[in-house]
């Protein structure tokens, strides 16, 4: 059992600046059970309750070595611009991060990665095969482009070095969002995301602030006005 008041995590591959508080751990030689804890990523915050399980097998193994996660994260906001940037610059940053900087004991190493972050290039977002992930969310808030989100629930899976996000939903001032979608991100030649999404009584002028290739592949869109009721399926290789 391991118990703290407060922490933190420094790493390139995530590079924003990551801060625990109530930190209770239960753990033995093959899993770990997380209870309660409050997790700070950059602008948005996080309560885990979770197990990671099979640690010893993923760790050491060849063969059934598949990490096993299963968390309910409950949020008051969640900017989803800052940590998909944090993820794509994460991608090119591990290969050239110094060492010292990540093991650094002050908090100039997390302001060094954020200025990196800022001036990387975006790297492909991989996901290793042997992770097999089930987390609930649910947040008061969602920040996503220039929108607000309310009220927001869903399931994120990963599988097999692809990240499913099943039924997403969430309520704006400007109409309500229902969302599928899936990421393959085994390898770096086959990239791909897919996704199928509702909106209901949605502002036709801000549809662009969810799906952008919208205004480009019907600039017709922008002489209408008024409210849509609509089912939008988009796939694309990355």
């Amino acid at each position: 059992k391991l118990k703290a008041k407060s922490g933190r995590l420094v790493t390139p591959a995530f590079p924003l600046r990551n801060r625990l508080d109530n930190i209770d751990l239960r753990f033995n030689q093959d899993s770990i059970q997380l209870t309660d804890l409050h997790y700070e990523a950059g602008q948005s915050d996080f309560v885990v309750n979770g197990t990671i399980s099979n640690l010893r097998r993923a760790l050491t193994a060849r063969r059934d070595n598949t990490l096993g996660v299963s968390f309910t994260l409950r949020s008051d906001t969640i900017n989803v611009n800052e940590i998909v940037r944090a993820l794509f610059a994460g991608g090119s940053m591990v290969e050239n991060a110094d060492s010292a900087m990540v093991w650094s004991d002050d908090d100039r190493a997390d302001l060094e990665l954020e200025q990196q972050a800022d001036t990387s290039a975006a790297g492909p977002l991989l996901v290793p095969r042997n992770i097999d992930a089930r987390l609930r969310m649910r947040a008061k808030n969602i920040l996503y482009s220039d929108l607000v989100l309310h009220s927001f629930k869903g399931d994120l899976l990963v599988m097999d070095g692809a990240v499913n996000l099943r039924r997403l939903q969430a309520s704006t001032d400007i109409g309500s969002i229902k969302l599928d979608g899936l990421y393959s991100g085994a390898t770096v030649d086959s990239l791909q995301f897919g996704l199928g999404m509702e909106v209901s009584n949605f502002r036709l002028d801000r549809l662009t602030s969810i799906i952008p290739a919208i205004d480009s592949l019907l600039p017709v869109m922008q002489s209408f006005a008024g409210t849509v009721n609509a089912d939008v399926a988009v796939t694309t290789d990355i």
